[in-house]
């Protein structure tokens, strides 16, 4: 291969026509932090480009949808892209299920720095450093109800070191694909590697998590390529504000105060782990005890949570307490040759539905309503983890209120 060693980032997923979910109970300061969130994780992806002198930088679709932006998002893009050409940095960049080619306002010229792939078979660029050749990047936007066509970017090898450019998902064995030595892969907002069985195979992810089901940190790829050592990747933060979900064990001795100072404890150490960004955190408390039960019945959950977004949720850098759950197992119905309790019927009913893994399809029940239509699939339940949810906390619901009732007369 080349005896140039190179340098770049690879990003995508910035999605900033997405704000990160924010609730009327937040502070104004985080609300607005949550709007502003992806421009400025884009804008940390950008200064780490710039920081690292890399030769150009891999956008991997999904950028932004300029039609839910409006005029800022394509202005504020062009910012940036001006920002790399300053630098000498050029950006390659192809379209996925958001950005596709045609959506770009044609009165807004690119930089010629930039330079778009469109869809249909994949277009190759030699990439040069002072007129050397460095590498070679083969690209093709995504195309509409088509899966991802490994095949299609196959090349003949090269002293190059080549990488793919592409969205979507494939099994890292389709990957496995003549002349290609990296896949530069978008379409999924948290970050993996994956190796064929001559390539490396990375999705970045977002630069900017939004909500519970996209924990941790979020920022961009720094890839390096020499050619003694082939590729090697970093991964450097740059998210603003992060979610967790933090899983609080106790026992049965654990008592209130014990468990506020579990709480603050865990608070202090996020910020000790990144102390400049704002946290979003959902609590679970797992463990069993006369505490766990308080928790579930009463208002203790609401006041915890009500304290600690007082202490830690009004002053920069926040630590936001979005939830507090506890995480407790529904009690097994007793065997017995008597009478069952209705709250033990209650508990065998529940745990033959959730044994069944069946959708919770609640739309019988509102035929001929005026909300039907309207409600629509929140009257359906087909994912595994949210359905589980609900018929545990149905369960626990309906084992309180039974508690002590029998058959019979």
């Amino acid at each position: 291969m080349s005896g140039e060693s190179l340098c770049f980032v690879h990003t995508g997923d910035f999605h900033l026509e997405q704000p990160g979910p924010s609730s009327l109970e937040m502070p104004e300061v985080l609300r607005e932090q949550l709007l502003e969130a992806p421009y400025r994780a884009a804008e940390r992806v950008v200064e780490v480009a710039m920081s690292h002198r890399v030769a150009f930088v891999v956008l991997a679709g999904d950028i932004l949808d300029p039609s839910w932006t409006g005029p800022r998002g394509p202005l504020f893009l062009l910012e940036q892209f001006r920002r790399l050409a300053e630098g000498g940095i050029a950006v390659y960049w192809i379209g996925g299920r958001v950005d596709p080619p045609e959506l770009w306002p044609g009165l807004l010229k690119l930089p010629d720095n930039v330079r778009r792939f469109c869809r249909g078979r994949p277009e190759m660029h030699i990439y040069e450093q002072n007129g050397i050749p460095v590498a070679r990047l083969v690209g093709a936007s995504r195309q509409k109800s088509r899966t991802l066509r490994p095949r299609d970017f196959r090349q003949q090898p090269a002293d190059l070191p080549t990488i793919a450019i592409t969205y979507g998902r494939a099994d890292p064995q389709q990957l496995h694909v003549e002349g290609i030595d990296y896949w530069a892969l978008g379409g999924r907002h948290q970050r993996g590697t994956q190796r064929s069985q001559t390539a490396l195979i990375h999705y970045p992810g977002t630069p900017q998590g939004r909500g519970q089901q996209e924990p941790g940190p979020h920022g961009c790829s720094v890839v390096w390529w020499h050619p003694d050592r082939r590729f090697r990747v970093a991964f450097l933060a740059t998210d603003l504000v992060r979610w967790q979900t933090e899983r609080i064990p106790v026992h049965s001795r654990t008592n209130r105060e014990a468990l506020e100072t579990l709480l603050r404890g865990r608070i202090q150490a996020l910020r000790q782990t990144a102390p400049m960004l704002d946290w979003i955190v959902d609590w679970v408390i797992v463990g069993e005890g006369s505490l766990v039960d308080r928790l579930r019945r009463g208002r203790l959950a609401q006041d915890l949570l009500h304290q600690l977004r007082r202490e830690f949720g009004q002053e920069r850098p926040l630590c936001w307490s979005n939830s507090l759950q506890v995480a407790q197992q529904l009690p097994q119905p007793p065997q017995t040759d008597g009478v069952p309790s209705v709250r033990d019927v209650w508990l065998q009913l529940v745990q033959e539905h959730q044994t069944a893994a069946e959708p919770i399809d609640l739309s019988e029940y509102t035929l001929g309503s005026a909300w039907a239509a309207s409600l629509g699939s929140i009257l359906s339940v087909e994912d595994p983890n949210l359905r589980n949810q609900l018929w545990q906390e149905a369960g626990w619901l309906g084992a309180d209120l039974l508690e002590g009732e029998a058959l019979g007369g």
